[in-house]
């Protein structure tokens, strides 16, 4: 496991000095043979920038299809906020949800705790694997569920799971 992750890592790290290799090649040829070295750091500073927003608006599967900007947004929005990511309604009747599946997987989720008086949580705070598999089996999510049966799993790798029970 440790072998993938770490595999992974190299790949997404060769993908982006590729992007970074590409980046100043461009700066390098719009700037032209004259520039100086101060004009091409700053135009490379400015084109990270743009690389760096772009990634962080752009959806991706491992955040749910979320991008990072919106997860941000999410983890930090005040109920209090009138304009924030996540509002309460309480004008909300409960056959308006009928159709959540985020109400219906906390419910399962409050269940099992409710069930067992509690959940045990990993030394990190997330829930245990036996818990993962329990709820992978029990929650609304779009996903094939046979993916799991042959390796180990945590909360982290399971999104549904996971945002449930931040949330």
């Amino acid at each position: 496991m440790e072998k993938m992750a770490q595999a992974e890592l190299d790949e997404d790290s060769d993908d982006l000095m590729a992007e970074v290799r590409a980046a100043a090649r461009e700066v390098a040829a719009e700037l032209g043979p004259d520039a100086s070295e101060d004009e091409f750091i700053r135009a490379m500073q400015a084109r990270s920038a743009d690389l760096s927003r772009a990634h962080n608006e752009r959806p991706q599967d491992d955040l749910g299809g979320l991008s990072p900007a919106q997860v941000r947004r999410l983890l930090a929005a005040k109920l209090s906020d009138p304009d924030g990511a996540v509002r309460l309604r309480r004008d909300l009747a409960l056959d308006q949800l009928k159709g959540s599946a985020l109400l219906f997987n906390t419910r399962v989720l409050l269940g099992l705790a409710e069930e067992r008086d509690g959940l045990l949580a990993t030394q990190h705070g997330n829930l245990r694997v036996a818990v993962v598999r329990e709820l992978i089996e029990q929650f609304r999510w779009k996903h094939d569920r046979g993916w799991y049966e042959e390796r180990s799993i945590t909360e982290q790798d399971v999104w549904p799971v996971h945002i449930t029970r931040v949330v």
